[in-house]
């Protein structure tokens, strides 16, 4: 994905979570460019290999930087760095000129494509939403399929992507009471987001079909990370049922 320089002119904040991670945040909203500047961000300053950096987390519009204090404080210290803030306003800075100076700025993402049976047994939720939105189940299954969807965040449990934005003209808000069990695999939409539950659980969102693909595992970890972009294409009950056993 390309990101280029004249595309966004956001604002930079910076504040301490605690003592040992610092939060970069722009402007709070759900918004495919702010979620590029972060990734980009991101990946810029992994690409400084800073050995008191331990973990990156980007969100919708910020980046959390977790490091381990005293290796930090020994960088500012040889690096003869008054402060934290000195520090990461420098990094934005730096981060600035290079995007200036590269326009054509490509962040690394994966695509993603996921199959998605929406067979009334599985999408629970479909009929409900056809006659709230006054359409036809066809018409929300072809509208959920037509476009990318960006993984913005994980979070709720592990390996769940917050993905969007979903189209306006299916987009639900949750139930007002959560059901007590969502089946894993299941594909929900909650407002302009559409999400995978990667495991069985409590959950709230509107349920429109199912996936066979294992979304989360011990060993591998999440399918899907922030910044990747997911399709999903129709199979039928029978071929969600023949991957399932594979």
């Amino acid at each position: 994905m390309i990101l280029n320089e004249n595309d966004i002119n956001q604002q930079w904040h910076m504040h301490l979570l605690g003592d040992h991670a610092i939060v970069f945040s722009l402007k709070e909203k759900m918004d495919l460019k702010i979620n590029m500047e972060v990734h980009a961000l991101n990946q810029f300053i992994q690409s400084k290999n800073i050995n008191a950096f331990k973990d990156f987390i980007p969100a919708y519009y910020t980046l959390t930087i977790v490091y381990d204090i005293i290796e930090l404080q020994k960088l500012l210290h040889n690096k003869k760095i008054v402060s934290l803030n000195e520090f990461v306003q420098a990094l934005i800075k730096e981060f600035i000129q290079f995007k200036k100076e590269n326009t054509s700025f490509e962040l690394a993402t994966k695509n993603i494509k996921v199959p998605v049976c929406y067979d009334a047994n599985l999408g629970i939720d479909l009929e409900k939403i056809a006659k709230e939105k006054n359409t036809t189940i066809e018409d929300i299954i072809q509208i959920h399929c037509a476009r990318k969807y960006r993984v913005f965040c994980l979070g709720f449990m592990p390996g769940f992507a917050y993905m969007g934005e979903v189209d306006k003209k299916i987009q639900v808000g949750r139930h007002l009471k959560p059901r007590p069990l969502v089946h894993a695999g299941s594909v929900g939409i909650a407002g302009a987001q559409t999400g995978i539950y990667p495991k069985d659980a409590p959950g709230g969102w509107q349920i429109i079909g199912r996936t066979p693909m294992n979304i989360f595992d011990p060993i591998n970890l999440a399918l899907f990370a922030p910044g990747d972009m997911v399709s999903f294409y129709a199979i039928t009950l029978a071929e969600f049922n023949s991957m399932k056993k594979m």
